[in-house]
């Protein structure tokens, strides 16, 4: 019980899980996972990158030689071809303190978590910041987007949280090293199933066994 506090409906479904579980004697027979698969930031300025390419004329009514693709936190760069990255990185870099909302993520670095193998580039957003598809306008405004995701995962407000119990689960352990593809490689080892995966590990120690 929660005394002085109001209960969620989050908590409230999970209670009315646990319960079930009691009701029926599953519980010490259950491992329960509480996670999400990511987290949440407040936004108050959105960023439009593909208005910088159609200043360079790389965007017009008629076709498209690039093209940020924005997800929230951040925008991949797509391109017909490959020669006009080290421009639109020279642009990008030339543009004023103003303007520098964000950090240029290269291939090698998208290479290492696993990103879109298509994707050129990406713009990696500071914390309140989203970006937006718009081709014409202010590049840069204050505007109350609400919570958004998307970011690169490298600040804490990003990452979501992760519950687990159950008997075979670890006492009281911190869990380190753990992303959203993990999780599918350990529920595979809790149910003693084979799982083969491209991404994903099995992060050690945090069951019991």
């Amino acid at each position: 019980d929660v005394i002085g506090s109001e209960i969620s409906p989050l908590q409230k479904k999970i209670g009315e899980l646990l319960k079930v579980l009691d009701d029926v004697k599953l519980r010490d027979n259950t491992t329960i996972i509480i996670t999400g698969d990511h987290g949440f930031v407040d936004t108050d300025r959105a960023f439009s990158p593909n208005i910088l390419l159609s200043k360079m004329g790389l965007i017009t009514e008629e076709a498209s030689q690039a093209e940020f693709l924005s997800t929230g936190g951040s925008a991949f760069l797509y391109v017909k071809d490959k020669k006009l990255i080290p421009s639109i990185t020279k642009m990008l870099n030339q543009l004023p303190d103003s303007l520098k909302v964000f950090r240029i993520i290269n291939r090698k670095q998208l290479d290492a978590i696993g990103a879109d193998p298509s994707a050129a580039l990406a713009l990696a957003f500071n914390n309140g910041v989203v970006g937006r598809s718009a081709t014409k306008g202010q590049i840069l405004v204050n505007k109350k987007e609400g919570g958004s995701h998307g970011h690169y995962p490298d600040f804490h407000e990003i990452k979501t949280g992760f519950i687990i119990s159950g008997g075979e689960v670890s006492q009281h352990k911190k869990v380190e090293g753990l992303g959203i593809q993990d999780i599918a490689p350990l529920i595979a080892d809790i149910l003693q199933l084979p799982f083969i995966a491209k991404d994903g590990k099995l992060v050690p120690n945090i069951l019991a066994k």
